[in-house]
C-alpha cells in the first residue's frame, strides 16, 4: 500500500527525529518517523497517525513534498515525503515492542551527522537532504 516518511519541523531550522532500535541491523538508527499505509487509508491519514504514534506530535499542516521508490530493484513500495509543520507536542502512542526516543536536531547538527555517516537509513537521508537543500523549506 506504500508508506510515508515525515519531516516534522519544530521551526524553520529544527526537525524532530527518532532514535529507533532496529533489531534487523542490531543498531539504534537516527531516523525520521515513518510507517506503512493501512488498507483504505489516505497518505495524509497515515502521516497524521504515524506522527502521533512515533513522536507524540500533532501537525497543524501536512504537505507532500516528494514521492520516491524505497527499493525499486526488489519492490514497488512508493514512499511519500510529508512535511509536518505547526507542531503541538503530545504523548506518543508507540507499540509495546517499539524502542523509540525523540531527538530534535538543527540544520547544523543534521549536516554534521550526515557527514559523519551517523545517518544510515535511506528514507531519512532523502528527507534530510530535502530539509537541508530544498528551497521550499
Amino acid at each position: 500500500p506504500g508508506a510515508v516518511v515525515l519531516l516534522p519541523l519544530v521551526d524553520r531550522d529544527r526537525v524532530v527525529m527518532i532514535a529507533n532500535a532496529r533489531p534487523s541491523v542490531a543498531e539504534t538508527l537516527l531516523e525520521l518517523p515513518a510507517g506503512t499505509r493501512e488498507q483504505g487509508e489516505t497518505v495524509m491519514e497515515t502521516a497524521h497517525r504515524e506522527l502521533i504514534e512515533e513522536t507524540g506530535y500533532h501537525a497543524g499542516t501536512l504537505v507532500e513534498l516528494h514521492q520516491f521508490y524505497s527499493a525499486p530493484g526488489i519492490c514497488d513500495e512508493l514512499m511519500h515525503l510529508i512535511v509536518a509543520a505547526d507542531l503541538t507536542a503530545g504523548e506518543p502512542a508507540r507499540e509495546a515492542t517499539e524502542q523509540i526516543e525523540n531527538r530534535i536536531a538543527d540544520r547544523e547538527q543534521v549536516g554534521q551527522w550526515i557527514a559523519e555517516g551517523r545517518i544510515r537509513d535511506a528514507k531519512t537521508l532523502v528527507g534530510l537532504y530535502a530539509f537541508l537543500y530544498s528551497p521550499q523549506l
